[in-house]
């Protein structure tokens, strides 16, 4: 399948018109530089083909060191794997030394270029778009990504280049959401899954700032990560960037299949990690929690067991959820990591026969009837499982207003011990039977 490249220099709109061909908001779109730093890879379609897109960060000058050049290194990864490259430049500001020097390696690749020009809705936009002639006899398009104007001429200048490709299926089997405070080590485990730097990694906290999809094919099963920007406390976050980039990590729990609470093993949990945990136990998500950094601890087997009981006693509403230990540096326990993801998956779509939840259902109501509610009987009539992802169940009962959340629980301990649900949490409602 094609891929498709927006480059540019910050500022100039690319992850607006990212979110544009896409349809919807993928991308943060902020009016200052430097706000998308990882090539974010989305699937796109026009007309009936099929691509991929690709946002970049800003390209800076070569001379830049640091995190700029860490982003730099990202847009010429993009770059070369892309198939069409479009180039964006400000109508609003004219042509500038920075547009001319990518201009001269984008030519340097050998790619298919589009050259585009935003923002000319703006005033003086008209003044400046002669500007852009001096890059030589090419064709440029005038865009407004913002407002949607001229896309389709660009789109339809692209569309001799995107082949043909219509049976081809964007919809992932698994979808997991990397979640944890910053630096905990979300954007490495992503890269060793991928055996590739797709991502921005520093140790700086807050270096990832967006959430970004990222297909992996492991054996048979396509998965679909989400690395998202460090959670941290309201009161730690510092301007709109980091406010989006933190509403927008959990917006990615909402849309995933299982959630890795990624926790660091030398630092150990916080409270912080324990909110974040229960933001995946309300949103009803499966969940491995996952420590990472294991190659730092000098006695593993003495922290393994001291870590494994500390964690039951942090997390005691999750205490479904597989405990594992990993480096996502060093390449350990990633292998585990996929087998356990595909292992909460099937728990997570599972369904349980009604007839096999009743007797065990008939059973745990006999060995421990519920106490008398005003001295009159609890009657519980049965139960049936009416929903998976997360596997939800209704129980018929008579004076639903009696029932003691203790017996609730006292129900899912006992369907969990018959019919396992590691790693997911169960939903049981209760519905008044006369």
């Amino acid at each position: 399948m094609k891929k498709v490249a927006i480059v540019g220099r910050p500022n100039v709109g690319k992850s607006t018109l990212f979110n544009r061909l896409l349809g919807k908001r993928i991308a943060i779109v902020q009016d200052e530089p430097g706000v998308t730093r990882d090539r974010n890879i989305q699937g796109c379609s026009y007309d009936g083909k099929k691509f991929f897109l690709l946002d970049t960060g800003g390209v800076i000058s070569e001379k830049k060191r640091g995190m700029e050049q860490a982003v730099m290194h990202q847009v010429k990864l993009a770059i070369g794997e892309a198939d069409l490259l479009i180039f964006l430049m400000d109508g609003k500001e004219g042509l500038t030394p920075l547009d001319q020097e990518i201009h001269r390696m984008l030519c340097k690749s050998g790619k298919t270029l589009f050259y585009g020009v935003n923002k000319v809705d703006v005033k003086n936009s008209e003044k400046n778009f002669s500007d852009f002639y001096r890059l030589g006899k090419v064709t440029f398009f005038p865009l407004s990504s913002e407002h949607g104007r001229g896309i389709g001429d660009l789109m339809e200048a692209l569309f001799p280049y995107l082949g043909d490709n219509e049976k081809i299926d964007f919809n992932p089997n698994i979808r997991v959401a990397v979640l944890g405070r910053p630096n905990t080590g979300k954007s490495t485990l992503i890269n060793t899954l991928l055996d590739e730097e797709r991502l921005v990694t520093s140790e700086v906290p807050g270096t990832t700032r967006d959430s970004i999809d990222t297909q992996v094919i492991h054996q048979t099963e396509t998965f679909l990560f989400i690395d998202t920007a460090g959670i941290r406390k309201r009161s730690k976050v510092k301007g709109d960037v980091e406010y989006y980039s933190v509403q927008r990590a959990l917006q990615s729990l909402k849309r995933c299949d299982v959630a890795l609470l990624l926790l660091d093993a030398v630092e150990g949990i916080t409270d912080q990690d324990t909110k974040i945990a229960t933001a995946i136990q309300t949103e009803g998500k499966g969940c491995l929690l996952v420590l990472n950094k294991i190659d730092l601890i000098s006695d593993f087997g003495k922290f393994k067991k001291e870590k494994a009981d500390w964690i039951q006693k942090h997390f005691p509403f999750l205490t479904f959820a597989p405990v594992l230990f990993i480096s996502g540096k060093k390449k350990v326990g990633i292998q585990s990591l996929f087998q356990n993801i595909q292992g909460v998956m099937q728990e997570y779509e599972k369904r349980v026969g009604t007839a096999d939840l009743n007797r065990v259902f008939e059973k745990l109501v006999s060995e421990y009837p519920h106490p008398l509610y005003k001295g009159r009987e609890v009657k519980f009539y049965f139960m049936t499982q009416v929903g998976i992802k997360p596997p939800s169940f209704v129980v018929f009962i008579k004076r639903k207003v009696g029932v003691k959340v203790s017996y609730v629980r006292y129900l899912e301990n006992g369907i969990r011990k018959a019919f396992s649900f590691k790693g997911v949490p169960l939903r049981i409602f209760l519905r008044e039977r006369t």
